[in-house]
């Protein structure tokens, strides 16, 4: 079984509260009082000891809820976490100067994932149901001062499907926001939905959402993107292969909530066991279905798309008495070919390059696995090269004879994502 020893991600979820209630949200189960349901600073001590000692994560993101709202347990898992750095998922509106100045105090290496709902105060306000706009504008012009790295999401949905370009466009002008996300709302779990609040998008509406964000790539240069699986069978042939992304849940990352139980992703209403009370390594075992595949749908085995989408989202619309192998309900027909995607680049013997990796983990005897976003599992040879190279090689400056090799490994590494031109 080719598996990792541990997650490249996982998310650790401080709060189930949040200061906003949008519509679509899928921790639709949450209380909503401050006091319940958010991790102490204790737990938050130990689970940051947890994770240098047991789980050993490439990257870990710190979300909710609404993080913000429980700034003490954020602040320790900061703290915590100085060289590996994190990610915040924040709505931004409760992270104000004094707060984010207390972050850059304690850990000033990391970058937000920052949830905008819409762009105008009117469907904003329809949306969360509460006036913070002015606030998200006012905290997101001090976070790009302070030279903070910020993804704008956007979670689409039938009240701003049609507003996806101009929201794109507004930040980019307004904020100099050149990374943004929209992603389709999906069915949460463990909720019935009916024909009045079914809020998410028909495939056809998806498609439109993603051309709006191949034009906001074309007119503007922005990194655009989704944030969540979606079955290239869902989509029109020029789209297919363009938004690629995979189910990572207990495959690659994982979820831990404010009292410590372990889910395979946030949409998962299952817990797979206490990483307070049990040793991980026991819980990232009990994850091996995922790893191995076992709950792709029997209509997607077949499916020349199926080893990028695995199947869908296993949690969209999952309801009790559903088995893990459901369909996803956007999921068409299987793909009989491969969809023929871009070529990212050719490898230039006189450019020079450098490789992306930021950090680097032992697996198993001879091999290590590298983290740069994504992850690359290496043998010795090819791990010497790496760190010999890391910093900046030219295929020209290698004798000739070593030319031929180390042109292959450059385009093995330039097709994962890890290689890029230094200038």
């Amino acid at each position: 079984m080719n598996r990792s020893k541990y997650p490249s991600t996982l998310q650790i979820e401080v709060t189930e509260n949040c200061n906003h209630n949008c519509f679509y949200c899928y921790n639709h189960w949450r209380t909503d009082d401050p006091s319940k349901n958010k991790m102490s600073v204790e737990d938050a001590k130990k689970l940051t000891f947890i994770l240098d000692e047991e789980v050993r994560p490439f990257g870990v993101t710190i979300t909710g809820g609404e993080p913000m709202m429980n700034l003490p347990a954020v602040l320790e898992i900061a703290k915590g976490n100085i060289k590996r750095g994190f990610s915040l998922n924040s709505n931004l509106t409760m992270l104000g100067e004094e707060k984010l100045n207390s972050l850059l105090e304690t850990n000033s290496n990391f970058g937000i994932l920052a949830s905008l709902p819409h762009f105008e105060s009117e469907k904003f306000e329809n949306i969360v149901g509460v006036k913070t706009l002015p606030k998200f504008y006012e905290n997101l012009k001090r976070i790009t001062e302070n030279g903070i790295k910020v993804t704008v999401n956007m979670v689409t949905n039938k009240l701003s499907k049609d507003s996806v370009y101009e929201q794109g466009k507004f930040l980019y002008e307004e904020f100099g926001i050149d990374s943004f996300a929209a992603t389709p709302a999906l069915k949460p779990s463990m909720r019935k939905m009916n024909g009045k609040d079914d809020y998410c998008l028909s495939n056809e509406e998806v498609a439109k959402s993603l051309d709006d964000l191949l034009r906001l790539k074309k007119d503007f240069g922005m990194d655009v993107r989704v944030l969540e699986v979606i079955p290239p069978c869902s989509l029109p042939e020029h789209l297919r292969g363009k938004f690629d992304n995979s189910c990572t849940a207990g495959r690659s990352t994982i979820q831990i909530g404010y009292d410590g139980n372990v889910r395979s992703c946030g949409r998962s209403p299952y817990s797979e066991g206490n990483i307070f009370k049990e040793d991980f390594s026991e819980i990232w075992e009990r994850l091996d279905s995922y790893k191995l595949n076992k709950y792709i749908p029997d209509d997607c085995k077949e499916c020349a798309e199926v080893y990028v989408c695995l199947g869908g989202c296993r949690f969209e619309d999952m309801q009790e008495g559903d088995l893990m192998n459901k369909k996803d309900s956007r999921m068409t027909t299987p793909l009989e070919n491969r969809v023929k995607r871009e070529i990212i680049g050719q490898v230039n013997e006189k450019t020079e390059y450098v490789i992306g990796l930021n950090s680097t983990r032992k697996e198993e005897e001879g091999h290590s696995i590298y983290y740069a976003g994504k992850t690359l599992r290496v043998n010795q040879e090819m791990k010497n090269f790496i760190m010999e190279k890391r910093n900046g090689f030219r295929i020209a400056d290698f004798p000739e004879e070593y030319r031929e090799k180390a042109s292959s490994v450059a385009e093995m590494l330039m097709k994962g994502g890890f290689l890029y031109d230094k200038k």
